[in-house]
């Protein structure tokens, strides 16, 4: 059984006398796939449940391929499987007797722009307090919690920050492949030790990732694009044996820019936006008319 990580989250429906009421999560954290050929809808957490209703049949969405083979991953609505789609994060659905689908998005992140005229220290204090407020907001529990430590940044402020918060040797759970190369159990290690966790580690070797591939790929619905679902996969299973419910450091990386894939895409943001005030609409026009003439074959998303 998999461990549940911990979000503000929630996916929702409510079906009245002449209304169907479906809900995300702001995030997209639960996934709500459904199907409606304008007879028939149908709706589950997973693509497999979709799929058991009698008269469905899985059959390939081309059109998703060029974009899971730049970035890994189906964006929006669509998914893998044709006919079958994806809630985004922050939408709800309504489907009326009479037949009519409709989606709004009731959320966007949408705050202020900020000049940076504030001294740097500002900022430092500032996000320190929103990620304080932001882990203790995630610790009111009535089970036991867990982090999962991976002795980077990420992870190992999290894991420090709960164990200032809590009145117990905080549990952690680490995962490494067998190969040196990409073993970092060390720094999870030291990390524990500085905070006093009680640590739970579990390693694993080309068997244990080979071997567990087949019932990742039933699990995970659509192809797995990333290799790191499979370690997530053992250490889950290792923290299920101590606690229901984990912190990660998910998502911090995205936050902060931390990939170099982040920062090119800011100066592309930025040279774009040079573009447009500098460049003619005439002459825009034309290089965009012209681009719509390239070879579709020779045409792909950029993953960068």
């Amino acid at each position: 059984m998999m461990v549940t990580t911990r979000a503000t989250s929630t996916a929702l429906a409510i079906h009245g006398r002449r209304r169907l009421f479906i809900a995300r999560d702001r995030l997209g954290i639960k996934p709500i796939y459904y199907y409606y050929d304008g007879h028939t809808f149908l709706f589950g957490s997973e693509i497999k449940a979709v799929l058991a209703y009698p008269g469905i049949k899985p059959e390939f969405n081309r059109e998703t391929l060029a974009e899971y083979l730049a970035f890994g991953y189906i964006s929006e609505a669509e998914s893998m499987y044709a006919g079958i789609r994806k809630l985004p994060p922050g939408h709800t659905l309504r489907l009326e007797e009479g037949g009519q689908l409709e989606i709004f998005q009731y959320w966007d992140l949408d705050g202020p722009v900020d000049d940076g005229a504030l001294p740097g220290e500002y900022y430092v204090g500032r996000y320190r307090e929103l990620l304080e407020e932001c882990v203790s907001s995630h610790l009111m529990s009535d089970v036991p919690l867990g982090m999962f430590l991976s002795g980077g940044i990420d992870s190992s402020a999290i894991a420090a920050i709960m164990a200032r918060m809590i009145d117990r040797p905080l549990q952690t759970f680490s995962v490494a492949f067998k190969e040196r190369a990409f073993n970092e159990l060390e720094y999870a290690r030291e990390v524990a030790r500085a905070i006093g966790a009680d640590s739970h580690e579990i390693v694993i070797d080309d068997n244990d990732f080979f071997g567990a591939l087949p019932r990742l790929v039933w699990h995970e619905d659509e192809p797995i694009a990333h290799s790191s679902s499979v370690p997530l996969y053992f250490v889950s299973a290792l923290a299920r044996q101590h606690v229901t419910v984990v912190l990660t450091g998910e998502g911090s990386d995205e936050l902060l820019a931390g990939y170099g894939k982040y920062p090119r895409v800011s100066w592309n943001w930025r040279a774009g936006t040079v573009y447009e005030r500098m460049m003619p609409a005439a002459m825009r026009w034309a290089t965009r008319s012209g681009s719509g003439r390239t070879p579709r074959r020779v045409v792909r998303p950029s993953a960068s």
